[in-house]
């Protein structure tokens, strides 16, 4: 066995420990109820609306507290579901990975309908806007759009796996 394959078992091995680990912890099952999830799913939605209007209408510090709190938001949100939308295959059982795999659908169609909206309504309001009219970001337009743009992605699969969780219990 080569040192680069006892390497790559070494690391599949201890992703399994980590993973059972986390399947089994009770730690934080009182984030694990159908209204903790639901609220932390509203909870998560409102501070990515946060972040652009913070950024944009705040300022920098606010933009920068809007993220943290996101960050906050996202990280109680995926111990909520276990990470399960984050566990390779060979962790997770049939049942799990057919429950991935359909979040992630979700959730891309759910991301591409938010960016396609966003694009059509930046660039009717300038269709139809002033004749001269452009589309300009200064700093904290850019910062704007990357961490909402970040944070719609990386949550998403997330959200949409605690609201099925919530929905199936309660």
């Amino acid at each position: 066995m080569s040192r680069w394959s006892a390497a790559a078992e070494r690391n599949r091995e201890m992703l399994a420990g980590n993973a059972e680990r986390i399947l089994n912890d009770t730690t934080y099952d009182r984030f694990r109820t159908p209204r903790s999830q639901r609220l932390l799913v509203a909870a998560y939605v409102a501070v990515v609306i946060a972040i652009p209007w913070c950024w944009l209408l705040v300022g920098s510090i606010a933009g920068i507290l809007a993220v943290l709190a996101a960050v906050a938001m996202y990280l109680l949100l995926r111990v909520s579901v276990r990470s399960i939308a984050d566990l390779p295959d060979h962790v997770l059982d049939e049942r799990m990975r057919r429950e991935r795999d359909s979040v992630y659908v979700v959730s891309f169609r759910t991301v591409s309908t938010v960016v396609m909206v966003a694009m059509n309504i930046a660039f009717i309001a300038v269709e139809f806007g002033e004749e001269d009219a452009t589309i300009s970001f200064d700093g904290d337009a850019v910062n704007a759009v990357y961490w909402t743009l970040l944070a719609v992605v990386l949550g998403t699969p997330s959200v949409v796996m605690a609201l099925r969780q919530a929905a199936d219990e309660g």
